[in-house]
């Protein structure tokens, strides 16, 4: 394929395309630091990640709610509620940029995964989504970008409080996934996908010794066995 010398840094290129004031010099500037593919993020949760701190501190919180909640607070940056300060969604799309429905269910049920945001959900979840104020935490609003925070509060009717907080979101480099927890992020995948659990097993599995296959092509083989390759 041929194509524009200047395709990055040109008139028309995607730096421009990208960015008002693009700096073509800083992607060269430091040939020996960190390559920013060891920078990306995971998101553990199928959902906006906007919602991914709260939902973190809500699932410490779950199993320690020993009484009915009274009322939740959730205080974050102005970045997450412009997006996702949504008390009451419609459909499954809203309740992804719900901040309200993601800790509802992330504190009802102790987990969030694809089923957390059907109709059904939505409607099991309202009275504890009813419970939720929203509000701006100017320590963490400042900090945004560099850091995608929250704190959660969670005030029971015997009058307990619970507090979390988060700094980063997790799957962020500064607070990344463990091996198992990437294992369980694949695993959902691959059964939404409907792949049988012994494939998806024999994937990861190939996937993770990498570094020891002989050839990228079996790799290949094997995807188009298993009907991923598409």
């Amino acid at each position: 394929f041929t194509g524009p010398g200047r395709i990055l840094e040109g008139d028309q290129g995607m730096f421009l395309a990208s960015c008002p004031d693009a700096d073509p010099s800083a992607v060269v500037s430091t040939p020996h630091g960190p390559w920013q593919l060891t920078q990306t993020s995971i998101k553990p949760w199928p959902c906006c990640r906007h919602t991914h701190p709260a939902i973190d501190a809500a699932l410490e919180l779950s199993s320690k709610i020993s009484s009915e909640v009274q009322q939740i607070i959730i205080r974050t940056y102005q970045a997450a509620l412009d997006v996702c300060d949504r008390p009451n969604p419609d459909n499954e799309y809203e309740a992804k940029f719900s901040l309200q429905h993601c800790v509802a269910v992330a504190l009802n049920m102790g987990m969030v995964d694809f089923g957390s945001f059907t109709k059904t959900v939505q409607d099991e979840s309202s009275m504890i989504r009813n419970t939720i104020l929203v509000d701006l935490n100017p320590a963490i609003d400042a900090a945004y970008p560099g850091q995608w925070g929250c704190e959660l509060e969670v005030i029971t009717e015997q009058g307990e409080t619970l507090r979390a907080s988060r700094l980063h979101c997790k799957g962020d480099p500064e607070f990344p996934l463990g091996q198992s927890e990437l294992i369980d992020k694949a695993k959902t995948l691959l059964t939404y996908a409907g792949i049988q659990e012994g494939k998806q097993l024999q994937l990861i599995n190939t996937i993770l010794d990498i570094e020891n296959q002989s050839r990228v092509p079996g790799i290949i083989e094997f995807l188009d066995q298993i009907n991923l390759k598409q």
